[in-house]
């Protein structure tokens, strides 16, 4: 059996850990029988220490990210808010605050890269029962976006219907001066 990408994938291993994974191979480590033994019990995003199901919301670090009370910081997948210094930033962080601040929320992942480049989450955040990252668009305080290396997101049509409605209102980023 190879270490290859897609068999990886298929154990729900983001490609953030591959090349340590590469490394531990190396090192004698016995991919195949833990690799397996990881498969059979639901693959690593069964690990709720480092994926967690659900969690409270201990602030709000900008319109598209925020910090759960274990430290962890989500960024929610699909969505693109303004940064510091843009216009609509301080709206769009007050607008997560809103839906999300010191409130339960529950994460879900894409199957595959539930970690950026930065070492955060990647999810679909839900509070009170809503897509958090639906309910950013829909208001218009972010893009959809898609990130490269990704294939169709699981709700992408739902992210991408949100962004269009929200343009057709005139919301948020979307107002015409």
């Amino acid at each position: 059996m190879t270490l290859s990408k897609k068999f990886l994938y298929s154990l729900g291993i983001p490609s953030v850990f591959v090349p340590g994974l590469i490394l531990a191979s190396l090192l004698g480590w016995d991919y195949g029988k833990d690799l397996s033994r990881l498969a059979l019990s639901g693959g690593l995003y069964q690990n709720e220490t480092i994926f967690p199901k659900s969690s409270q919301v201990n602030r709000v670090v900008d319109g598209d990210t925020l910090e759960l009370t274990s430290g962890q910081t989500v960024r929610l997948i699909g969505l693109q808010s303004p940064e510091r210094g843009q216009l609509y930033y301080s709206e769009a962080s007050k607008a997560l605050e809103g839906l999300v601040s010191g409130r339960p929320v529950r994460l879900e992942y894409e199957p595959t890269d539930a970690l950026d480049k930065y070492g955060r989450l990647v999810a679909y955040v839900y509070a009170d029962g809503g897509m958090v990252n639906v309910q950013m668009l829909r208001a218009g305080w972010g893009n959809f976006i898609r990130y490269p290396h990704y294939r169709k997101f699981k709700y992408e049509d739902l992210l991408k219907e949100a962004e269009a409605s929200a343009q057709l209102q005139n919301l948020g980023l979307w107002k015409t001066p």
